[in-house]
């Protein structure tokens, strides 16, 4: 399972100030700690490193992007490992905070919550999505003000039978479904269509 987030203007946003808070929420949480850090340095060349937490000054020196190209500042941690949490940072033109894995340490209640957390701790978002495939409507996804009225506005989706909604700062929270799995079901696959079914055309 996948959470990630998202802003389309990614210069904006970077930096240990901006990523540090979200380093905080994930580091509450029982994931293994991590053991290997990717990242490009100024040259644009991979280079690996052991770290033992998110929050030490080691790694988090590694956030920072002075004398690094803005076109591909990549961070990731323990990349593709089933034996972690892969946390993956990514301050290029668009800006991508996300983790995979989550399902193999946290059930799915605790996974929502965390998803909740790291959406209120940004109120500048653009969109975050959380599920077992990250595209179109999945279990749960935030959309700020812009993106919600471009794919049919509040009413929309507070409206939608097949959909649980909640505000969140300019924006609204979506789920779909009581849980990550429900898709792998017959039924789970009808409410998806139910639920795609039931908003407007999206805005290009």
């Amino acid at each position: 399972m996948t959470i990630r987030l998202w802003h389309k203007d990614g210069l904006q946003f970077r930096g240990i100030p901006h990523f540090r808070p979200l380093l905080e929420i994930v580091s509450k949480y029982p994931f293994p700690k991590p053991s290997m850090c990717s990242r490009t340095n100024p040259k644009l060349i991979w280079l690996n490193t052991s770290i033992h937490s998110l929050l030490s000054d080691k790694f988090l020196k590694y956030i920072e992007p002075k004398q690094r190209d803005p076109s591909c500042h990549m961070i990731i941690v323990d990349n593709n490992t089933p034996s972690h949490l892969t946390v993956a940072i990514s301050q290029q033109e668009s800006g991508v905070f996300s983790l995979s894995n989550v399902g193999t340490f946290i059930d799915a209640k605790l996974v929502k919550k965390l998803f909740i957390e790291l959406v209120q701790a940004v109120p500048t978002w653009d969109n975050a999505q959380c599920g077992t495939f990250i595209s179109g409507l999945t279990w749960l996804q935030y959309f700020n003000k812009e993106e919600v009225e471009n794919r049919g506005g509040f009413a929309a989706f507070e409206s939608n039978p097949y959909v649980q909604t909640q505000r969140i700062h300019d924006g609204l929270l979506v789920q779909v479904g009581d849980n990550p799995d429900a898709f792998d079901t017959p039924e789970g696959e009808q409410l998806l269509v139910n639920a795609i079914n039931a908003l407007p055309p999206l805005k290009i």
